[in-house]
């Protein structure tokens, strides 16, 4: 379970904003965002064959679960992420956003936010040192993906080919390794696969500025005596 500080709503669920500065108001306690386990995993393996040529092809999906990307927050902290273009970078205020107001009794009362986010806190409303309570949550991404392993296409060279090497069978084969993947629209960011906290437990639900993953291509010649 992924538990984290998130903005404090008012109790039509809508976001309290501080009047002085436009950001979100944090919440009195951690909230659930979700659970780190997959719903289930699924895979395609197949191999078409045709007079001596073989295509293979090896599909992986993966759904379910979350996941928090330091990838993310890196990428809208220095405004790389497509989120921080919002508005073309210019002032905006929350939508659907209140100021919360207590008299002197203790009670809350809510009004329509007015407060913009201006050039001075832009940078803060994404960054989650600053602005704790949004950004925290929007760096929590879904790990579902669909990968394209591995796509091999081999060709058996006729037998009197490998007989001059005095071999039963000769087969080349090209191959390429993780040469596509989809990922829903809230991760631009990263494969989720590529966590890199190890073994831990850890890797289920942190990423911290995981490389990207690395795409292969080879060929190999397999010989059979």
């Amino acid at each position: 379970m992924v538990e984290g500080i998130g903005p404090k709503l008012n109790p039509d669920g809508r976001p309290i904003i501080n009047a002085t500065n436009g950001l979100y108001v944090d919440s009195d306690s951690d909230i659930r965002y979700g659970d780190t386990q997959r719903d289930f995993v699924m895979g395609l393996v197949n191999t078409f064959s045709y007079k001596g040529v073989a295509l293979g092809l090896n599909f992986d999906y993966r759904k379910g679960g979350i996941m928090y990307s330091n990838t993310s927050e890196l990428t809208n902290f220095v405004g790389n992420a497509w989120r921080t273009t919002y508005n073309d970078r210019r002032p905006f205020i929350v939508p659907n956003s209140v100021n919360e107001i207590i008299d002197g009794s203790g009670k809350a009362t809510y009004v329509e936010n007015t407060t913009p986010i201006d050039y001075a806190n832009y940078n803060a409303y994404w960054y989650i040192s600053s602005n704790k309570a949004y950004a925290y949550g929007q760096n929590i991404i879904k790990r579902d993906f669909l990968k394209l392993r591995e796509v091999t296409l081999s060709y058996a060279l006729p037998s009197k080919y490998a007989r001059v090497i005095r071999a039963d069978q000769a087969m080349v084969t090209f191959f390429g390794r993780n040469l596509w993947i989809w990922t829903p629209d809230d991760n631009l960011f990263i494969d989720p696969e590529i966590a890199n906290r190890g073994n831990a437990l850890t890797s289920d639900w942190l990423e911290v500025g995981a490389a990207p993953g690395v795409r292969s291509l080879g060929v190999a010649l397999k010989l059979t005596f």
